[in-house]
């Protein structure tokens, strides 16, 4: 898993820098590299840097889906997902430290661009798409499984997280997903496509 210490390494490995070479470069040169990497329709995400995933923004995060005390049953069992899917996502995005783009720190600039890539008919890159399948924001959720190719270990974790979408039929079968992954294929789906075990305590994790 992708941690502070060694994401710089990674970077420059995967920009396909020799052992030692990437730590002639900072922080700042390695993104500029990995920015360039990409397609043109993504480097434009990157105007603004990287979105720095730390305790200020989990915390604009729950502010934005948890304005208020829930009253009813009802609110008060999706408030329990909603927090349950907060805490998927605050484990899950971890490893994606790096990769997203500033931009995206606003909900509705994750709606506005996962629409204009569908318009252009883009496939995003694959770390943008996990941290879309995991967003608190059911919206979000919803709209990459609706504009964009996910394989099936993101469609397992999309639909585990509960997802609404506007096909009846496709709706059905995102439940059916969901349904079946409850006990075994969520672990398993997002420990393929995020390298982290939620099966073991987060103390115990390599």
């Amino acid at each position: 898993m992708k941690t502070p210490e060694n994401n710089q390494e990674i970077r420059a490995k995967e920009l396909g820098f020799s052992p030692g070479i990437g730590k002639r470069y900072d922080a700042e040169a390695l993104n500029a590299f990995y920015i360039a990497s990409l397609p043109p329709f993504e480097q434009g995400l990157y105007q603004d840097g990287f979105l720095t995933m730390d305790s200020d923004y989990i915390d604009r995060i729950v502010k934005e889906f948890f304005p208020k005390k829930p009253k009813t049953k009802r609110e008060m069992t999706m408030a329990e997902n909603d927090l349950a899917n907060l805490e998927f996502f605050a484990i899950l995005a971890e490893p994606l430290a790096g990769t997203i783009p500033a931009r995206w720190g606003d909900t509705q600039h994750i709606l506005a661009d996962l629409q204009a890539a569908k318009e252009k008919g883009i496939q995003l890159n694959a770390d943008l798409i996990r941290f879309a399948i995991i967003h608190p924001s059911m919206q979000v959720r919803s709209t990459v499984w609706e504009r964009q190719e996910l394989s099936n270990a993101q469609m397992t974790v999309a639909a585990y997280m509960g997802i609404q979408l506007s096909n009846k039929e496709e709706n059905k079968r995102a439940q059916s997903i969901g349904y079946a992954s409850a006990a075994f294929g969520f672990p398993f789906a997002a420990f393929e496509e995020y390298g982290v075990d939620l099966f073991l305590p987060e103390s115990v994790e390599a």
